[in-house]
């Protein structure tokens, strides 16, 4: 018998400033606009730091370690907090409350600046 469907969601960013052109980024603290679920915008600014490239990377390792992973969790919820985050924050810790551990029960989605390009390019 197979468990309830996971929760999807979808975090849709873009920085606020030349969110069109992907050679733009600048490697220090930018703001991104986030669409939240009714529609509306949001700002959040996010400090790139050397600190959080190389979170990003350790949770990207087999037996990534469980300190990182909850450390960048802590920063990409201090990132969002200014937003409708903590109304999704609270669908995401019911649905990972009524999981059994053999089946994902939340997944998601961050798009950032695609804007209709391939995410492989």
């Amino acid at each position: 018998m197979r468990g309830p469907e996971p929760l999807t969601l979808t975090l849709e960013l873009a920085r606020a400033a030349n969110a069109d052109c992907a050679e733009a980024f600048v490697f220090a603290p930018q703001s991104y606009v986030l669409r939240g679920p009714g529609g509306g915008f949001h700002n959040a600014t996010l400090p790139w730091n050397d600190a959080l490239l190389s979170d990003l990377d350790a949770v990207r390792q087999p037996g990534r370690d469980p300190v990182v992973v909850q450390r960048l969790g802590d920063r990409l919820r201090d990132f969002l907090s200014s937003t409708e985050w903590p109304v999704t924050e609270d669908k995401i810790r019911t649905a990972v409350g009524t999981a059994d551990l053999k089946s994902p029960h939340a997944c998601i989605v961050m798009q950032c600046n695609t804007y209709g390009r391939s995410p492989n390019r």
